[in-house]
Order: structure tokens, then C-alpha cells, then sequence
């Protein structure tokens, strides 16, 4: 079992890898579940890397908006720095078009909207998300979600 150095958090499978980072399922100090953004062995060494990190989850930490992934703190795992985050139950609109293609025009107008929103939100406050795509946008009980 792995845990953050604080201990508060016990990691879990794998949920998804990205070129710097892995997000894995998180189990909270009551139970609650979270998702963590765990950056690669390979990036932590990287002072940089590390430091950009930490730049986006402070940024992250800022936005609150409900078509965006909230982030709850940053913590260390080893050597490396780990974004916990709200965990979003649900298909990524990737696996959504895989399973259900052709979507409706009335959900796709609705997963349209959410990511116009959240990304309105997001760079007004000075974000910008450099990695938008269909795997990256999450469905939450079949509706638009956090991106």
C-alpha cells in the first residue's frame, strides 16, 4: 500500500496516464474518494517540471466552477508531488463516443455548453487548458461534468 507522506491518503489503481503525470483513485483519512494527479518519477526529477507543477495545482486550487475538476490540496508521495481532487464517477467523453456514437444533438450541445462554461470560468481567471480533448472531459451520470 502506498500512502502520502502525511499519511492522510492511501493510493489506488491507476485511473489514467499523461505525459507527465498519473491520476490514481485516492482513499481520504474518512473514506471519501479522490483522484490524484501524480507526477512522473521521471518529471520529479526535474526541478522545472516540478515547479510548473506546482504552479497549475495552485492555480487549480483557485477555480471553483461546477464544469471543473476541483482540487482539494497538494501533497508529497516520495519524491513527488500529488494533486488531490475531487473524483468525477463517469465515462470520459472519448469512451462515451466509443460506446454511443452517433450522440444526440441535444447531449452534445449540453456537453458543448459545459465545456464552453468551464472554460470561460477558467480563463478569466487567467487558465488556460493546453490538453482539451475528448478524453480529458469527464460525463458525470450522463451529463456534462468537470473537464
Amino acid at each position: 500500500m502506498i500512502r502520502s507522506d502525511d499519511q492522510r491518503y492511501e493510493l489506488g489503481e491507476d485511473l489514467g496516464k499523461g505525459a507527465l503525470a498519473t491520476v490514481v483513485a485516492v482513499t481520504g483519512p474518512a473514506g471519501e474518494r479522490y483522484a490524484g494527479k501524480l507526477l512522473h518519477d521521471s518529471q520529479s526529477q526535474d526541478p522545472s517540471a516540478v515547479e510548473r507543477f506546482l504552479q497549475e495545482a495552485a492555480l487549480l486550487r483557485s477555480l471553483s466552477h461546477p464544469n471543473l475538476v476541483g482540487v482539494v490540496e497538494t501533497v508529497k508521495v516520495g519524491d513527488r508531488p500529488m494533486l488531490v481532487m475531487e473524483q468525477v464517477d463517469g465515462p470520459t467523453l472519448a469512451q462515451r463516443i466509443a460506446r454511443d456514437a452517433p450522440l444526440g444533438e441535444s447531449l452534445i450541445t449540453a456537453i458543448g455548453r459545459g465545456i464552453a462554461c468551464g472554460l470561460t470560468h477558467a480563463h478569466g481567471e487567467g487558465v488556460i487548458h493546453r490538453d482539451l480533448k475528448p478524453g480529458n472531459v469527464l460525463l458525470q451520470d450522463n451529463e456534462p461534468a468537470p473537464i
